[in-house]
């Protein structure tokens, strides 16, 4: 059983379900989690830039008070998102055609504050199978460029890398 940190930066501006999902992870769970917090688009940008956190997963909230709306607020976070971390929306908006069109937009996962505080088992669930589904996905990706590589290797050696003289 891997016991690494897992490094949440949790985006929320209300300071209630900032607690609530401190205590949400910090309940007996087998694997071991560290939250950095963001109350706002600004601070998320600061600390994603920073050199010093080492993020695994993003916990984004739609409704923040620098951003114009719920497209406009996973939007801004696809632009600071340099390091193309997996994202999960926790929200308490339950529009289930917004969740499709966001995570259709590329997030992992789409979690209703209400689910959160009637399973407190729920979020780190979704947050244990994002991660695992990101890792996979890279994982995926890792190996078509390896096979890119080779292949272009071996049409490089059939297209002259190699002269036939009598």
């Amino acid at each position: 059983m891997n016991q690494s940190t897992i490094t949440l930066l949790l985006i929320e501006d209300s300071d209630t379900d900032v607690e609530i999902i401190k205590r949400v992870f910090s309940k007996g769970s087998f694997k071991n989690y560290a939250l950095l917090h963001a109350s706002n688009m600004a601070e998320a940008r600061t600390l994603l830039q920073s050199e010093q956190n080492k993020i695994d997963i993003i916990l984004l909230d739609l409704g923040l008070p620098d951003t114009k709306g719920r497209r406009d607020t996973y939007k801004q976070l696809q632009e600071a998102n340099v390091q193309n971390l997996p994202t999960v929306i926790l929200t308490s908006s339950d529009d289930q055609k917004l969740a499709l069109e966001i995570v259709s937009w590329g997030a992992q996962n789409y979690i209703c504050k209400s689910r959160v505080m009637q399973d407190s088992k729920s979020l780190p669930e979704v947050v244990d199978f994002s991660l695992c589904r990101h890792n996979h996905k890279l994982g995926l990706k890792q190996a078509m460029l390896a096979k890119m590589a080779q292949k272009e290797q071996i049409l490089q050696m059939m297209g002259g890398g190699y002269s036939c003289s009598a």
